[in-house]
């Protein structure tokens, strides 16, 4: 069960915390003048916080959360605004992506030493996003290029190939824990697919323009199992679950004019959580979609995450269609 949550945003300090589930925040790490908190990222066993941020001087930090003491990470980049961050499900390694081309826009580190890992990548892709498969044996990134999105294996950190390009600058992704399907929420149409890694071909998009979602914002998260994909949009329904597969409506409730800046499922896939701009976060009960309301100080999330703990993922079935119940 997750003890920490993370959402980092707009407003300084850029990223808070909070204990679960009580929802007390933790110390602020210390904060950067001007930055823009673009993405967080929890270790597994809540030791580390790390996040993105627009301050290219400075665009990836990472604390220890037990003191609040800042973590030096080796080569760290600098020049480009940061996109995005995570950490693998198995602990091991914390990776970036900045904005750019050139050396500056992809680092993975070795969690605990934070020495730097080398990988393959050719250097013509300008990185948006990035996110571990649960498993932590694939890592996808979201790009501005080309096929808009690429998938890297753990074991040698070279490029997976052979997957079909989908058009439209990709502004976040996610991908499962057995690492079979790729969700990619895009700024053109389509706005928004599906992709099967095992038969390398697109499951379903959408070119409906809500699906946009804000454009900061880490607005997909598909559950560990690969049962579910939440989408945020950035007006319609606001926010709607998905059969993974298939694309049918699980859960969707009306548009409030606010566009979702951040979704993500914790580590059991019992709760969604959602942020909506200036609002307070929300959380959703899986079980049976019920919500409730967190205040976050005005901090206006783009990127959420939960602690949790490796393993299996959990096995549930899907939940029956109820297309149009309200949040």
């Amino acid at each position: 069960m997750s003890t920490l949550f993370a959402a980092a945003g707009y407003y300084s300090p850029y990223v808070k915390y909070w204990e679960l589930p009580a929802f007390s925040q933790k110390p602020n790490p210390t904060p950067i003048p001007g930055a823009i908190g673009v993405d967080a990222a929890l270790s597994p066993d809540g030791q580390y916080l790390a996040v993105a941020n627009e301050n290219t001087s400075v665009p990836i930090r990472c604390w220890n959360t037990s003191d609040g003491s800042s973590i030096t990470l080796a080569n760290a980049p600098s020049g480009n605004p940061g996109k995005g961050v995570d950490f693998s499900d198995d602990g091991q390694y914390l990776i970036a992506v900045c904005g750019g081309t050139g050396t500056d826009r992809l680092r993975i580190w070795n969690v605990g030493t934070w020495t730097e890992v080398s990988y393959s990548l050719p250097d013509a892709f300008y990185l948006t996003c990035c996110r571990f498969s649960e498993g932590s044996n694939y890592a996808v990134l979201g790009m501005d290029y080309q096929d808009n999105y690429i998938v890297l294996e753990t074991s040698g950190w070279a490029e997976v190939t052979g997957f079909p390009a989908v058009a439209g600058r990709a502004k976040a992704v996610d991908i499962n824990e057995t690492a079979d399907i790729v969700a990619v929420q895009f700024v053109a149409s389509p706005y928004f697919s599906v992709i099967d890694l095992t038969s390398k071909s697109v499951l379903w998009s959408s070119t409906d323009i809500s699906n946009l979602g804000e454009d900061r914002g880490k607005t997909v998260s598909i559950s560990r199992d690969g049962v579910w994909v939440a989408v945020g949009y950035s007006g319609g329904d606001n926010i709607r679950v998905y059969e993974a597969r298939t694309g049918a409506d699980v859960v969707g409730g009306p548009g409030t004019g606010a566009p979702v800046t951040g979704v993500r499922f914790n580590d059991d896939v019992s709760e969604l959580a959602m942020a909506r701009g200036n609002n307070d976060l929300t959380f959703y009960n899986t079980s049976n979609w019920s919500s409730s309301t967190q205040p976050h100080g005005g901090l206006w999330p783009y990127g959420l995450d939960y602690d949790g703990p490796s393993g299996p993922a959990p096995t549930h079935k899907s939940s029956p269609i109820m297309l149009g119940t309200p949040f």
